[in-house]
């Protein structure tokens, strides 16, 4: 653990990091027009007034240099910028992020849909370069100075939690392959009977959350609302 202040010195060190990765992003002034301040996806420059009142409703979505900005950061605890590595795969409303792969994953990885990505495909495909498909799921090898939220912004009826990522700033992109299509979700009959999860035990906002999800799940569940679950396959690592 360290004394008090040797953990000082190291808490300084790490906003120092922080600080450096956020300013070495490129300026306001040399901005494409439709840039966002603070990475992830494109701003909407051409959203209609009448939608306004709808966005400004939504704490993800921002007024940000004449256009409407999306990002999970806008509205939820982000942990500190830093270098990260990992297969992203976009498709069909897909963008998983597997943080850490070199390689394809499996198609029924638990992580898939559970962990997304806020980043652009054009700026992705021109870093990767000519041999990508524009269709079906595709698997990039990227490294980013990026964000995750800082807690689960969901947990689902088997434990699983939902984070988001956002890249601030794309650095390399390569094209690994096509992903395939995950199993089909059991029939009915198939299903066994949902006993809800074991929480981890942790405390504070993970527990609470995990307490809820919990809770409500079995509610749902004991109303007949439960039959479409799917218990999806748990990753190397356990738990996603």
């Amino acid at each position: 653990m360290g004394d008090a202040p040797t953990r000082r010195l190291r808490s300084l060190a790490r906003a120092a990091v922080a600080f450096m990765l956020l300013h070495s992003l490129p300026a306001c002034d040399r901005l494409p027009p439709d840039e966002p301040l603070d990475g992830g996806f494109r701003l909407h420059l051409d959203t209609k007034a009448e939608e306004s009142g709808i966005l400004l409703a939504d704490r993800c979505w921002r007024r940000e240099r004449g256009g409407w900005h999306y990002s999970i950061g806008h509205c939820a605890e982000m942990l500190p910028p830093r270098r990260m590595t990992g297969i992203w795969v976009t498709g069909f409303e897909e963008s998983s992020f597997f943080p850490g792969d070199a390689a394809v994953p499996n198609p029924d990885d638990g992580r898939r849909f559970r962990l997304t990505l806020e980043v652009e495909e054009d700026r992705v495909l021109a870093l990767a370069g000519p041999g990508a498909p524009s269709w079906g799921a595709r698997a990039f090898a990227l490294g980013f100075v990026g964000r995750r939220t800082r807690y689960p912004v969901g947990i689902d009826c088997y434990g699983g939690r939902y984070y988001g990522f956002v890249a601030d700033r794309l650095d390399s992109a390569r094209y690994l392959g096509e992903m395939g299509f995950p199993q089909p979700p059991p029939s009915r009959a198939e299903l066994p009977p949902y006993r809800g999860f074991r929480p981890s035990g942790e405390g504070g906002v993970v527990g609470r959350m995990e307490q809820e999800a919990l809770r409500g799940c079995m509610q749902r569940i004991g109303a007949g609302a439960g039959a479409s679950l799917r218990r999806p396959r748990e990753t190397a690592e356990g738990r996603p």
